[in-house]
């Protein structure tokens, strides 16, 4: 049905400009005008006061309609008129010029209208005058009443609103009985505005408002049908809740119905809730609470029908009629292997032994989609391809002659035999089955349909863990780490709170990194984000004890935007691809490395590692103001890479400490590490302050599988407070003399179709710096948010600026005296242990001590403080180094010890002399211990010997 009407509204902004307002109504304005007239001749206005605001109004008014009905006289205003000055005078010159008066000496000219005109006006000249008119009688009307006494003419405003109905054809309609006793002052409900009707409609009217609604606009259904359900109960017709009534059974949802549903699940109707997220979490609810399936199902099958979400009412209906419902009731997907089916099909009815039947529908319907011969032998036997292993078999097989063994016991040779014969896995694993059958071992089976041994503590008291996807090292410690600082969390779980609004107005000031950063940059930003909500979101809501990060997420993390595009030409530079190796003899699934052509001595290490540095900088400004490029590199497709290594450090635990490296993490970077402090200034390299004594740290010594930088997080609430640290690799370690391993391999996870291409770029990003990948995760985060202020160089202060930068000061002295300062910002601090094991004090001074660097071709003493700690400062300590004398790298498995809390006051910015001074006496101590080690170690080396006879043989 077509509406052929067309209503045009036309606002106009009043005629009367705010300063001649005040000019007209404002009484300091008014007095001190009129006060000024009676002074420039006071014998003239003897007896005179000031006027009220509305006696100005109306002498206004007077001059206004004395020129629309002149009759042709033209009654000219004498500018000398004591009534004249009074109340307008030459202040409202502007006012009287604008509404046609015209000067003639000192007088004022009325304008000229045309006077036989008839309402409406045409001509301009009128209809601005009555305009001004109207004004004027709006402007007394406000006034308050003491005032408006003194005013002849009452002005009341005529209603337009009959007119406008007329206009409309709403002026007569079938109108509520009820709405003859209206009370016009209270507001009306929102809900007849929802249904675009108004309080007075008849329930017949209601009804065509809500059909003409759901017609034209379907998708918001819900709302409709809440707006209808409260007219209904507010007007208490029992014609309306019949509509409802039968709108209900027509499985029709309302929006309250929807809230409802979702409160059911503990979710939020705002959220950006993924179907797989609402999906895991009803399937939870149920394993926690049983007897409330059919409450849960009802409200999944309400939200699936608000979100028009096949795959959730297909899980709610618990309907399985063809492969993809019976894909979706076992929680598999297309790509799930059949040994997984019948794992799947196992944990189905272990949890709900009701379901077995729809268990074994859904899987027979899968067998037959796949013409898998393994699942109907699995349906009839009960076992994947092979009868049920016999118990005395079982033992036999994993050589255990005590029957009486512990369950971790008979884990751990499992563990050892699949270790030594890979290729026996599916026996082991039957083996495994068997003796956990006949033992009723709820530990066994844990183990064998999740992969991982169970605890004797509930699973809701330990931390969800996260399952590593491809070669991306690094990445799951830098997720949890994030994870764990609970203001960043927060920040992310309300992301939409503090998202950036992407429009041109916004970003055109938008520097994050000392630049402007871009709209597509921003878009990404707020992408990775988003991605890492859903994964924090998994962790706090998964029943499981681990959960995977997207592929997309490793891909945001781990790749920054400036070398997206580059990694991704490159990997289509070699059409054949290594492979990912195998474990125990089975191939490794899952994305590869780089290209072929890049590997060497079969390892691939990054293209420009000494070059990490300056792209950061370049790219994410002062995320690493360092300019330190010293981090080891990340391999793929051959030795863990001697990355950065990022130990976050808490209080929980301590004394982690690197001891053994495999040769393969020894390998040196491509290129010589180089520190920039600006693009005229080398670093001249002077001796490591003296190291302290070695103080042996509790805990298992471990040793990194990946190497390089290690990280520490320091949290700080007051910058003279001292700094409690603890400690805690974010590598898999492993014991340097291991034994037997304590654990199993994990039994395969679910399959879950992964972005290849995302996890490739994740992979080849992961050679990067750690530092570089941190300070990409801080870039990100600043794009995506708008900013809280902004600094005096335009740069974005914002809730993760306040959280993880901090300001430092470098002072440089040139050879005349003159000290040059500089402060930027800071986010972590880099430290090393090349020269030896020494403790965090000597390695912050080795990072805060005088330095030498080369400025147009001199050199100048530098040094840092602190001026602002963040509350969460992270150290990183590069582990790979470079020989100046040799020429090459060398990894440095020196000691770093670390102590439960730091204290940072010596590092910070002061004015106090006295703590300058005692700085620079450190500092002369230690070039003056360095130079006498030099010495103790040049004659410990020399070969002349104080005997004159040897030191003669030697001279011959």
């Amino acid at each position: 049905m077509s509406c052929y009407a067309k209503l045009q509204i036309r606002i106009k902004p009043p005629r009367l400009i705010p300063n001649w307002v005040a000019q007209l109504s404002d009484t300091l304005v008014i007095k001190a005008r009129a006060e000024k007239a009676i002074a420039s001749d006071p014998e003239r206005f003897e007896g005179h006061g000031v006027p009220l605001p509305t006696q100005v109004l109306q002498s206004t008014i007077a001059y206004i309609s004395n020129a629309m009905n002149d009759q042709g006289i033209k009654k000219r205003i004498l500018g000398k008129n004591k009534r004249f000055m009074l109340n307008l005078g030459e202040p409202c010159a502007d006012l009287l010029e604008y509404s046609g008066f015209s000067r003639e000496g000192e007088d004022w000219l009325p304008p000229q209208p045309e006077p036989s005109a008839d309402i409406p006006f045409t001509n301009p000249v009128n209809i601005r005058l009555d305009d001004i008119e109207k004004e004027l009688y709006v402007l007394i009307s406000r006034r308050p009443d003491d005032e408006k006494r003194t005013f002849k003419h009452q002005y009341i405003p005529i209603s337009a609103i009959d007119d406008l109905k007329r206009t409309l054809g709403s002026l007569d309609y079938k109108k509520s009985i009820r709405s003859r006793t209206v009370d016009l002052t209270k507001q009306e409900h929102p809900f007849y505005a929802g249904l675009g009707s108004i309080e007075d409609f008849h329930d017949e009217l209601i009804k065509f408002a809500y059909d003409r609604q759901i017609a034209s606009d379907p998708d918001n259904t819900p709302y409709y049908l809440e707006c209808l359900q409260g007219i209904a109960a507010g007007r208490h017709s029992e014609e309306l809740q019949t509509k409802v009534a039968i709108e209900a059974s027509g499985d029709k949802i309302s929006f309250g119905d929807v809230r409802a549903a979702y409160k059911e699940l503990g979710l939020t109707v705002n959220g950006t809730h993924e179907d797989d997220t609402i999906i895991g979490i009803f399937k939870s609810r149920i394993v926690d609470a049983p007897k409330q399936e059919p409450e849960l199902r009802r409200a999944l099958n309400v939200i699936g029908q608000s979100r028009s979400s096949q795959k959730i009412q297909v899980v709610a209906s618990q309907v399985v009629t063809n492969y993809e419902q019976a894909l979706s009731f076992l929680g598999a997907e297309p790509d799930t292997t059949d040994d997984f089916i019948s794992t799947m099909f196992t944990v189905k009815i272990n949890e709900r032994p009701a379901d077995e039947s729809t268990a074994r529908h859904a899987t027979s319907l899968i067998a037959t989609h796949r013409n898998s011969q393994a699942l109907r032998k699995f349906l009839e036997t009960g076992t994947l391809g092979e009868v049920e292993m016999d118990v005395n078999t079982a033992y036999a097989l994993l050589d255990i002659h005590d029957k009486a063994v512990e369950d971790d016991l008979i884990l751990t040779t499992y563990n050892v035999r699949v270790s030594d014969n890979p290729s026996q896995l599916d026996s082991l694993k039957n083996a495994v089955t068997a003796i956990a059958k006949a033992r009723n071992s709820r530990r066994l089976g844990d183990f064998l349909n999740t992969g991982m041994i169970s605890s004797e503590y509930e699973l809701s008291e330990w931390p969800v863990g996260l399952e590593n996807i491809g070669n991306t090292c690094y990445l799951n410690s830098l997720l949890q780490f994030y994870f764990t600082i609970k203001p960043l969390r927060d920040l992310v779980m309300n992301i939409d709170d503090f998202k950036m609004p992407i429009d041109e107005e916004s970003l055109k000031s938008k520097r994050v990194g000392s630049r402007i950063v871009s709209k597509k940059e921003v878009t990404r930003a707020q992408q990775f984000v988003d991605e890492l909500r859903k994964l924090f979101l998994s962790m706090i809501t998964s029943s499981k004890a681990s959960v995977t990060p997207e592929g997309q997420l490793a891909r945001l993390t781990l790749v920054s935007s400036s070398k997206e595009d580059h990694i991704r030409r490159q990997s289509m530079l070699s059409p054949t691809r290594p492979s990912l190796g195998e474990i125990h003899g089975e191939p490794v699934y899952g994305p590869l490395g780089p290209p072929a052509e890049t590997i060497r001595n079969d390892s691939e290490m990054t293209d420009d590692v000494g070059a990490n540095s300056t792209e950061t900088n370049t790219v994410e400004g002062e995320y690493d103001h360092n300019g330190d490029s010293s981090s080891d590199v990340t391999l793929v497709d051959g030795p863990a890479p001697p990355d950065n290594d990022v130990m976050i450090l808490d209080e929980n635990e301590q004394g982690l400490q690197q001891k053994a490296f495999e040769d393969k993490e020894n390998l040196p970077p491509a290129k010589p590490p180089v520190r920039e402090f600006s693009p005229e200034m080398h670093l001249v390299p002077l001796g490591e302050s003296s190291p302290s004594r070695i103080n042996e740290q509790q805990g298992v010594s471990n040793a990194s599988k990946e190497g390089g930088d290690e990280s520490i997080d320091l949290t700080n609430d007051d910058q003279d407070s001292p700094k409690t640290i603890g400690e805690t690799s974010h590598t898999q370690t492993t014991s340097a003399a291991a034994g037997p391993p304590n654990r199993p391999p994990p039994y395969p996870p679910r399959p879950k179709p992964i972005d290849t291409s995302a996890v490739q770029e994740a992979e080849i990003g992961a050679q990067q710096d750690v530092t570089e990948v941190i300070a990409n995760v801080l870039f990100q985060l600043q794009c995506a948010i708008k900013a809280k202020s902004v600094d005096d160089s335009g740069e974005q202060i914002d809730q993760v600026k306040d959280l993880f930068f901090g300001k430092q000061k470098s002072y440089t002295r040139n050879n005349k005296g003159a000290i040059r300062t500089k402060e930027e910002y800071m986010s972590d601090i880099k430290v090393d242990v090349a020269s030896g094991s020494r403790d965090i004090y000597a390695a912050l001074d080795g990072a805060y001590d005088v330095q030498e660097v080369e400025v147009g071709g001199g050199v100048e003493p530098q040094y840092t403080s602190i001026s602002r700690l963040p509350p969460v400062l992270q150290v990183h300590v590069q582990r790979v180094q470079f020989n100046l004398i040799t020429r090459s790298s060398f990894k440095s498995n020196n000691h770093l010890e670390l102590k439960e809390t730091i204290y940072m006051d010596r590092y910070m910015e002061s004015d106090d002399p006295e703590l300058l001074e005692r700085r620079q006496q450190c500092w002369q101590w230690k070039k003056q211990l360095l130079r006498l080690e030099n010495r103790r170690e040049q004659l410990a080396k020399s070969d002349v010997s104080t005997d004159g006879g040897k030191a003669q043989k030697h001279h011959d």
